[in-house]
């Protein structure tokens, strides 16, 4: 009977230890939407929450969710009712109330908010007005020691529960103003009848709170916020585009609009250049006799599939520092700072810089893409510059090096855009293969030389050579490795095709353990 009594009294002990150890950490839950919310299911929804959601996972953590007004979740934090309580504005005087998280969520900055009719361009028009405010706020705090600074008088100030209710004071003409975090407007519509002012109210870091019992979960979440922050692909920035990016589109100066639809107004043109190209190609082919001809045609159409996805690598960073420059004139002025004559002349200059840029590269590309049927004297320098222009930012954003080696800079006198064709054929299928073979470090390397009676150039690539069993195989018509959609069995055929046309040969083979392609064109 002491033996079962034992027993018994050892298994109580280690359920209460079990029970402890399961306690779900209470969080707590108000209304401020898209940061943090209860959502029409009753669930807890919002930025912190996605975070919060993600920590738990890792961690293996119960969670309970408490609801609760802005007022009431501070007394409970006080109170040690609930365990955290996202989406603290800190400050020196609540660093002495509360225990916060080291790691800073987020910086915050607030507007302030009133009627159409009424005129307020400064914190100097606040004078004798009644202004909405969050109880226990930090809008709370920093307004009156702003107004306090600058020797404003007869402010009152009306204390809320939730943002929701000093919007409907303001409607109702109950008092003159609101002041309200930036994110707000991300998922509410304001009526109609309110507009947002000029005044912002300084910024704030938010962090996260802890009440005095669970203080050993702060290292832990400091320690995934950390690494969340430095992870660009991590739920933080999931979160950060899900709720707090604003969706609707931006107000641009003028200025910057008339760049874009100059911008989009020269992809059309180039687009439908193409448009027309691909269908003058369809036309010419029906109308060749020759199978040599429509294999020709067919070529071209594919590699002007390929030059499409060139201009988008080539395009892509001078849209990215044009969309930056005026990303950066939009934050200043939502911010009210001035800006000044020479910052915007120096953007200005920038973002003509890349227009110009832009106009340069349709050049090189419509210059590549024009028929020539004439042969013309152009030195191997100038051909390789070209093909750098047409490829190179395909090559980068893989992450594959090129090297061009010249022994002697010499000049050929050929048809130079079919020369072009076929370098861009073969240097397309290396990248190709590097990719697929997941090389870290790929590197392209292309050597060109004059003997006395041939001009040689020397394709190498570290993809990891061509399979023997296929190297006799893929100069053949129609033959590729790669899938329906990616190849076409035209280009490497087409190549040595072109090559001869030259009074050349092209071949390959395996050297050391590298794909090497010799081009070698007999001097007239």
């Amino acid at each position: 009977m002491k033996t079962l009594y034992v027993y018994f009294v050892i298994i109580l002990i280690f359920s209460n230890l079990f029970a402890k150890e399961i306690k779900p950490i209470k969080i707590g839950v108000y209304q401020n939407e898209p940061k943090i919310f209860f959502n029409q299911q009753n669930q807890a929804s919002g930025f912190h929450i996605d975070i919060i959601n993600e920590i738990a996972q890792k961690e293996h953590w119960l969670i309970e969710y408490i609801p609760c007004q802005w007022s009431e979740c501070i007394q409970m934090l006080t109170e040690n009712k609930i365990d955290i309580l996202p989406d603290i504005a800190y400050s020196e005087e609540r660093a002495k109330r509360f225990i916060f998280s080291n790691e800073t969520i987020f910086s915050s900055w607030s507007y302030v908010y009133t009627r159409k009719n009424i005129n307020l361009k400064s914190l100097l028009d606040l004078e004798n007005k009644t202004i909405a405010v969050l109880k226990e706020s930090i809008q709370y705090d920093s307004i009156k020691k702003l107004l306090h600074q600058y020797d404003i008088n007869g402010v009152t100030y009306e204390e809320v529960n939730e943002w929701n209710e000093a919007f409907d004071l303001v409607i109702k003409k109950k008092v003159d103003a609101l002041i309200v975090n930036r994110f707000y407007e991300l998922n509410n519509t304001i009526d109609p009848t309110i507009k947002k002012t000029d005044i912002v109210i300084m910024p704030v870091m938010v962090k996260y709170g802890f009440s005095t019992l669970r203080q050993n979960l702060i290292p832990i979440i400091d320690s995934h916020l950390k690494s969340m922050k430095n992870d660009k692909s991590s739920v933080y920035y999931q979160a950060q585009n899900k709720w707090l990016t604003k969706k609707e589109e931006h107000s641009l100066p003028t200025w910057v609009k008339w760049t874009f639809i100059i911008v989009i107004a020269i992809i059309f043109i180039l687009l439908i250049v193409i448009v027309l190209f691909k269908r003058l190609v369809n036309k010419k082919t029906h109308e060749l006799l020759k199978k040599e001809q429509i294999i020709l045609m067919q070529s071209r159409q594919a590699t002007i599939g390929e030059m499409i996805g060139n201009i988008a690598h080539q395009w892509k960073q001078p849209l990215s520092i044009i969309s930056m420059q005026s990303s950066l004139i939009e934050a200043n002025l939502e911010l009210g700072n001035e800006i000044s004559s020479d910052n915007l002349r120096e953007c200005t200059k920038d973002v003509s810089n890349q227009v110009e840029y832009l106009s340069r590269t349709i050049d090189d590309f419509r210059d590549y893409l024009k028929p020539h049927k004439h042969k013309t004297t152009v030195s191997i320098l100038s051909l390789f510059d070209n093909l750098k222009k047409l490829i190179g930012k395909s090559l980068s954003n893989h992450n594959i090096e090129l090297q061009i080696g010249v022994d002697n800079e010499f000049k050929m006198t050929l048809l130079a855009n079919e020369l072009l064709q076929v370098l861009i054929n073969i240097i397309n299928n290396a990248k190709d293969i590097i990719v697929e073979n997941k090389i870290k470090e790929g590197k392209i390397i292309i050597q060109a030389y004059e003997t006395n009676d041939c001009y040689c150039i020397k394709i190498l690539d570290n993809g990891g050579g061509i399979p023997e069993e296929i190297i006799d195989k893929i100069g053949d018509l129609y033959y590729t490795t790669k899938s329906d959609d990616k190849g076409t069995g035209l280009g490497l055929y087409m190549s040595k095709s072109i090559v001869e046309s030259l009074n050349g040969k092209l071949t390959w083979e395996n050297v050391a353990n590298q794909a090497s392609f010799n081009i070698v064109l007999m001097k007239n």
